[in-house]
């Protein structure tokens, strides 16, 4: 269960907040809003200067991958360019945390 956490910090107030929302699915509204509660900042893919700044190589080029990707037409959509959050040189995306929040909550009611 340890991996969830350190693949995706906010897990836990993910949980907290689709709880608290009686919800049956996290949304990317509300992922957002935790995200910005928690001190991460949204990522505009149109300005990518800050990607220069990420010291960790792979890191880098995983984000100007995803960027390529979203530059794109066919991916390319006003929802799509704000999928990704960064703190430091740590990079979120709302897909990977889905996938977590969903592998997390399957283990957790099998355990």
């Amino acid at each position: 269960m340890s991996f969830y956490f350190k693949e995706s910090p906010l897990i836990k107030e993910l949980i907290k907040q689709v709880t608290k929302n009686k919800e049956d699915d996290l949304s990317y509204e509300v992922w957002q809003k935790v995200c910005k509660e928690n001190g991460w900042i949204e990522v505009n893919i149109q300005q990518d200067e800050w990607i220069e700044t990420i010291k960790d190589e792979t890191k880098r080029m995983l984000v100007i991958s995803y960027n390529s990707l979203n530059q794109d037409l066919k991916w390319n959509s006003k929802k799509k360019e704000k999928r990704l959050f960064r703190k430091g040189d740590e990079v979120i995306s709302f897909e990977k945390d889905l996938e977590y929040y969903w592998d997390y909550m399957s283990q957790s009611k099998s355990s």
